[in-house]
């Protein structure tokens, strides 16, 4: 195959010019130059790597505290405090750092994350030396501080959360509706605990703060059907297949 030197090109010919400037073409094959492939770079995830390494390390250290717990035993199950903490960060932890988005659902998750952490915390704490039938008759004053307390607020704070975040960036509020109706309605849940008599009703207290809670979840609730209820009933709709 011949070459063209001015063009730069192979020609097919068997003149001795080039057809396309007339030039003197060489004989044999010169190839023209080419730029090289660049070189593969393998993308690294590293947020894949993180995810895949903690979620190996998350149980072999829950199994490595209950061994511990088991072998030192005194009475006091401080594995389940750290276990359930540990799946707490594992897997509420690694769906709020893997996801970029929907906000409203890492603070529903969170939620309902500190709360069951709290409320462990509370039932191991209270008496270890408990026997069943003891920590059976004195269940509603044990309880107290996590499901009459601690749970309230943190219902409260994530809702105010949510609420802040839908008013800083209204044009997402279809993201943040199921979990605010969700966060809302598991506000009443220490409010319909005491109402059916399973805790002691404290007016300074228990009362106080499970009140506060579905007040806040009522109002919230009410704010979202009485200025968006097209938006409401379109999303519930989607969402269920109504």
């Amino acid at each position: 195959m011949d070459y063209c030197p001015e063009c730069k090109v192979q020609v097919v010919s068997k003149g001795e010019k080039c057809p396309l400037c007339q030039g003197p073409l060489d004989r044999g094959e010169k190839p023209a130059s080419k730029k090289p492939f660049p070189s593969y770079i393998k993308f690294v995830n590293l947020r894949k790597r993180w995810a895949r390494g903690i979620s190996l390390a998350a149980p072999v250290a829950i199994g490595i505290c209950v061994l511990i717990n088991l072998l030192t035993w005194n009475g006091f199950l401080w594995s389940l405090i750290v276990g359930v903490a540990i799946l707490y960060a594992w897997l509420v932890g690694l769906y709020t750092v893997r996801r970029t988005d929907h906000l409203g659902q890492k603070l529903l998750l969170h939620a309902i994350g500190i709360s069951a952490l709290l409320i462990v915390i509370n039932f191991v704490t209270a008496s270890p030396s408990m026997t069943s039938s003891e920590f059976l008759e004195n269940f509603s004053e044990i309880a107290r501080w996590s499901l009459d307390y601690a749970m309230p607020a943190t219902l409260m704070a994530f809702i105010l959360a949510i609420n802040i975040a839908t008013l800083s960036q209204r044009h997402r509020l279809r993201d943040y509706i199921i979990a605010q109706f969700s966060l809302s309605f598991i506000g009443f849940i220490p409010f319909v605990l005491i109402m059916i008599d399973i805790f002691a009703a404290d007016i300074l207290g228990s009362l106080f703060m499970s009140i506060a809670a579905s007040s806040f979840s009522l109002l919230t609730l009410l704010v979202f059907v009485i200025f968006a209820p097209k938006l409401v009933a379109k999303e519930f709709g989607r969402r269920f297949h109504i």
